[in-house]
């Protein structure tokens, strides 16, 4: 007969921000689901994980919608890809709360990249708080609404940068954010970015803003319907770029 066996995941730490849980795995990161503060110790590479788990899907999003803060501690998460383009809100965050904020974070891309669907992000599909102090490189970054950050922000996205690779969308394509209604700033891409099909929009830092885009910086080939360097639809009477 076979024996059930359970695995229980218990972080280091009490959540706080003083002394915020502690993530070293893979599997400790996929356990990411209570509100509070998460720290990583260490860079992580998520190769090993998706071999044993999702070896044809690739990573499976956390679900980043009751955390605190994520603090990357200058470290870096390599080895992420996806191959599921049904998944919406694809990246290796989910969608991120309105009180959320990752930060010092840096995420590298295997060559498979990132393939989702509606909202596709390297570090979350969508926004709703802060993204700070953090790069993404070797992007490949396939979907709807696509961005090197984040395919979709109503929240902030300060002091990022994006490079070495390619942003590709099917409507909104910006090497920094797909679609924001948000605030983007002191951000800095140096990737190509295309629009995939007619009537869409690519640009060097978001394919559409209807909200703050301020002091970024955009360099790199940007192909499509509509190009721009910085935002490549700028809409509603709100929408400002400074």
């Amino acid at each position: 007969p076979s024996y059930p066996v359970a695995v229980t995941v218990g972080f280091l730490g009490e959540g706080t921000l003083d002394d915020p849980w502690q993530v070293y795995s893979a599997v400790e990161m996929q356990h990411i689901n209570d509100e509070g503060y998460y720290r990583l110790m260490n860079d992580l590479d998520l190769t090993d994980w998706i071999s044993a788990h999702r070896p044809d899907e690739g990573w499976l999003p956390v679900n980043a919608n009751t955390l605190t803060e994520f603090d990357g501690g200058g470290h870096t998460v390599s080895g992420l890809w996806m191959a599921d383009n049904t998944q919406t809100n694809a990246g290796l965050f989910t969608v991120l709360n309105a009180g959320g904020t990752i930060k010092n974070l840096n995420v590298c891309l295997a060559d498979d990249g990132i393939a989702g669907e509606k909202y596709t992000g390297a570090i979350v599909g969508q926004n709703n708080g802060s993204i700070q102090q953090s790069v993404v490189s070797k992007t490949l970054v396939q979907g709807d609404n696509v961005g090197g950050i984040a395919g979709y922000s109503s929240g902030t996205i300060s002091q990022c940068r994006v490079s070495e690779g390619l942003v590709k969308g099917q409507r909104y394509a910006g090497a920094i954010v797909g679609y924001s209604t948000g605030t983007v700033v002191d951000c800095y891409a140096e990737s190509y970015v295309e629009a995939s099909v007619s009537n869409a929009y690519a640009a060097g830092v978001a394919g559409r803003n209807d909200g703050t885009v301020s002091r970024c910086y955009a360099s790199g080939n940007i192909t499509g319907y509509y190009v721009a360097g910085i935002v490549g639809q700028n809409y509603g009477a709100n929408a400002v770029v400074d």
